[in-house]
């Protein structure tokens, strides 16, 4: 998954709406929307050492990676205790 998909995906398990995301973020709705549909381009996510580092999300469920799946939980739930929820 891309950045923009991403970008998106976080904003909407904040149940914030692409004006509230942008204003917060100093930024248009318009070109908040250019980068979650992939419109806009996604080097400045790069540029800023946001690399992938994956090019497919790893299987959370996957026995080999329980402690990956783990780790982000405690993040998730560090930051945002409503939102995180993994299957």
């Amino acid at each position: 998954m891309s950045c923009g998909p991403l970008l998106r995906r976080w904003r909407l398990l904040r149940g914030e709406s692409q004006l509230d995301f942008a204003l917060a973020a100093d930024t248009s709705a318009r070109h908040l929307s250019f980068l979650e549909t992939g419109r806009a381009q996604n080097e400045p996510f790069l540029a800023a050492g946001f690399a992938p580092a994956f090019r497919h999300a790893p299987d959370l469920a996957a026995p080999r990676n329980v402690r990956l799946a783990e780790a982000l939980r405690l993040v998730l739930k560090a930051q945002h205790p409503n939102v995180a929820r993994f299957r």
